[in-house]
């Protein structure tokens, strides 16, 4: 299996911990153990195999923290113009191509679990016809703040076009941070953001998008958030301190493009035909999926939105990272709506 290899940088402006932040990861990693014994009986935990346990045990510890930013640099593929790269999971392939756009808050890079899932979707992808799949390696915040990403996914849009794919044969997706990425595109798309190169032309509609807990609003003041914070992998705080560090920054004037409840996607169904819609019943963002779901919805877009019992935040990565995605009912929907929309 390929993987993107990565790097910490110790200059200014990079990576480096302070004396307390050593100390923070010592008392940290020491408590894991406990930790780990804790949720394994934790009652969130009791439908759960030993492993999704463990790992999720240990997710909830590691994201009950606040990190600084990690600069992380991959070497790329396909280099874009906008300083973001391409990475193809197997051959190339335009088409058919799922332009594939990962989570992690806009500050973390691919993790295993990703990677995981890109090469099941293209070794799935065999049933129906086979697809290319290609992630997008984007610059992280904070040191790139919006609209860098946003600029750089529409950089690999153009890309994709320029090399032959048609419209109708593009299949946008992403989890969470990734999910809110293929959002600001459409939203792009429909009303160009004047500090970021036009987007291309989209001579037919784009064959659809696979949006998994896409993250959808910075704030948490949706009840779910509350509701479902000793639950979920992360917790209300750290949606807060994720988001707070996007929107750092970021004009009033361009909050419409940069949180996806706020776009105004009036005309979507010329933009894209077909949207999957994923989300767990225990997740803090339960609330806000639903709500951008009905806003797709009312743009006049085909919109499944599937709710997986249990499910925490990006429950299907989870899976993977825990070597059990196959195993997982989000997996199986995304596959199945993927033979669907390709049909």
């Amino acid at each position: 299996m390929s993987s993107l290899s990565s790097q910490t940088s110790s200059k200014s402006g990079g990576f480096r911990l302070s004396f307390s932040q050593h100390l923070s990861l010592l008392s940290l990693f020491l408590s894991l153990p406990f930790s780990i014994g804790r949720g394994v009986f934790a009652l969130e935990n009791r439908q759960r195999t030993w492993r999704r346990a463990i790992h999720d045990s240990v997710l909830r510890t590691l994201t009950s923290r606040k990190w600084d930013d990690v600069r992380v640099i991959a070497h790329g593929l396909d280099e874009l113009e906008e300083g973001a790269a391409l990475h193809w999971i197997g051959p190339r392939r335009y088409d058919r191509v799922i332009l594939y756009f990962h989570g992690g808050g806009f500050s973390l890079p691919p993790s295993p679990g990703h990677l995981e899932l890109l090469h099941a979707m293209k070794k799935d992808s065999k049933a129906y016809g086979g697809t290319g799949v290609v992630l997008l390696e984007y610059s992280l915040t904070p040191d790139h703040p919006f609209p860098t990403q946003l600029r750089q996914a529409n950089a690999a849009l153009t890309h994709l076009l320029v090399k032959g794919a048609k419209p109708s044969d593009i299949i946008l997706s992403g989890d969470s941070a990734g999910g809110t990425l293929a959002l600001q595109l459409f939203a792009h798309i429909l009303k160009p953001l004047p500090s970021i190169p036009p987007p291309p032309a989209l001579s037919a509609p784009l064959r659809g998008a696979a949006l998994i807990s896409p993250w959808t609003t910075y704030g948490v003041d949706s009840p779910s958030f509350s509701r479902n914070d000793r639950l979920d992998g992360l917790s209300k705080d750290f949606y807060q301190f994720l988001g707070d560090v996007v929107l750092h920054g970021v004009p009033k004037d361009e909050l419409a493009w940069a949180q996806p409840l706020s776009a105004d996607f009036a005309g979507l169904d010329k933009v894209v035909t077909h949207v999957l819609n994923i989300a767990g019943e225990a997740e803090g963002l339960l609330d806000p999926v639903n709500d951008i779901a009905l806003k797709l919805e009312r743009a006049g877009v085909d919109v499944k939105t599937m709710i997986e019992a249990g499910g925490m935040h990006e429950d299907m990565i989870n899976n993977f990272s825990a070597g059990e995605g196959n195993r997982s009912e989000s997996y199986r929907w995304l596959t199945k709506w993927l033979a669907e929309v390709y049909q």
